[in-house]
């Protein structure tokens, strides 16, 4: 049982997470960050999991990006249910 709570809670963040901020990261910052992509088999990031590119961008670690999406999944539902709230 234990592993497959595991498995769904890798996935949850590796998909999810991952996804939003694949989407999202680019949007924010106006295209200078963007998300590492699942099948690169190059992980030479700095402590913080971030690198520069040879165009000036900044490339994050799919890892620290997935943390990231699922932040920004958890406060968009946050703000859904404030939102939410006030109309009741």
């Amino acid at each position: 049982m234990n592993l497959v709570i595991e498995f769904l809670f890798e996935s949850l963040i590796e998909f999810v997470g991952y996804g939003i901020a694949r989407f999202a990261l680019p949007i924010l910052s106006f295209g200078k960050i963007y998300a590492q992509p699942l099948n690169s088999a190059d992980n030479s990031f700095n402590i913080i999991g971030y690198r520069h590119d040879g165009k000036g961008r900044i490339e994050i670690s799919s890892i620290v990006a997935a943390s990231m999406g699922l932040v920004l999944a958890l406060l968009g539902l946050c703000l859904f249910g404030f939102w939410i709230h006030s109309l009741i």
